[in-house]
């Protein structure tokens, strides 16, 4: 009995064709693409080897290799994802946690395939599946390249989240700012809808007069983090070496959605106590070498107010800076003798986003 059965449904791409199936063996569906008849079978072959390199909770995972036709027709058989793609959601998500939730999955899935050398070279939303407990995945690897085959021979990708630099005549080298650049116009299609503006959906992007006539995230007043709107702002740039990493962006958008879920232990003498959203402040005094007062904002733990000579793993602070995730706080100076300072050691939880 042969171990994986056709289920009968389908779903046709630009590329190939995804068959579904169940494995026997392990009694679950699974997804197997085959290209479309007349398709480059290195395309089949580059997503095979993208895959293999990449273990990423928001990117499809592989599972095997089969053939059909008499061994003449190859498939990679993958992941099932039971959801939608993202093209469902565009214009639908306010700018709140959800936004945030699903930018952060989708800035994650890109830092992880960066972080193997791999450039995906197809970010769309009809390339981002969600599943029913909202879990994002990355899928269709047929255009990915390594960095260090990062070149083209004219025009390949999708008009609208191609970058800019990808619309030459001839001979085209790029690296993984442009997927970078796909993924702040998936964010803005997520926020405004579908149809792009369009300075967007020119030939090339026309990204400086769209700025310069207000174009943009800041310009567009969502009311997200002015971090956050900065970095997605900068996905946008023509010029990609000012374009930030995708793991920035997952590094901002994971701070957004653990606000207020820190705690701080403070160890005073043997004694501890913490700092968190219900006890969001403490002032920290000693009787003649100065006080540190911290406050919690819901990212981090600041110095809102310093008294005396106060210094952080042995470096001075100022107010308004954020102390380091654990440190030793010390009153007095570095001149004083050790047994005239006083120490205070600091600890911050690492709470993990939970989707």
């Amino acid at each position: 009995m042969p171990r994986y059965i056709p289920t009968g449904a389908r779903d046709k791409g630009g590329f190939g064709t995804v068959v579904f199936y169940r494995d026997e063996n392990l009694d679950r569906r699974v997804a197997v693409k085959f290209l479309n008849r007349g398709e480059e079978h290195r395309r089949l072959l580059d997503e095979l080897a993208a895959l293999q390199k990449i273990r990423s909770k928001h990117v499809v995972e592989i599972f095997d290799v089969m053939y059909i036709e008499n061994g003449t027709r190859m498939g990679i058989v993958e992941e099932f994802v039971n959801g939608d793609t993202l093209k469902t959601r565009l214009g639908k998500v306010p700018p709140g946690e959800e936004f945030v939730r699903l930018l952060y999955q989708m800035a994650t899935g890109v830092a992880d395939i960066h972080a193997v050398g791999i450039v995906h070279r197809d970010i769309k939303p009809s390339n981002l599946l969600v599943d029913h407990e909202g879990i994002l995945k990355i899928i269709d690897f047929n255009l990915a390249r390594t960095v260090d085959e990062a070149k083209t021979h004219g025009f390949v990708g999708t008009r609208g989240y191609a970058a800019p630099e990808l619309y030459i005549d001839g001979d085209v080298a790029f690296d993984e700012k442009i997927d970078v650049y796909a993924l702040g116009v998936c964010a803005w299609a997520l926020l405004h809808g579908e149809t792009l503006p369009d300075a967007l959906a020119a030939r090339p992007p026309c990204l400086g007069k769209w700025f310069f006539q207000g174009g943009g995230f800041a310009a567009a007043g969502t009311g997200l983090d002015a971090e956050l709107i900065a970095l997605l702002d900068a996905c946008l740039s023509e010029n990609p070496a000012q374009r930030p990493t995708a793991a920035a962006i997952s590094r901002r958008a994971g701070q957004l959605l653990l606000r207020g879920k820190h705690r701080a232990i403070f160890v005073i003498g043997g004694k501890t106590f913490e700092l968190h959203q219900g006890n969001p402040r403490v002032k920290l005094q000693h009787p003649t070498l100065g006080s540190l007062t911290v406050a919690y904002d819901g990212l981090d733990f600041r110095a809102s107010g310093v008294a005396g000579e106060i210094w952080v793993n042995n470096m001075t602070i100022a107010p308004g800076q954020p102390l380091p995730h654990c440190c030793v706080i010390a009153f007095g100076g570095t001149k004083l003798p050790a047994s005239s300072r006083s120490f205070i050691t600091m600890d911050v939880s690492h709470p993990e986003v939970v989707l």
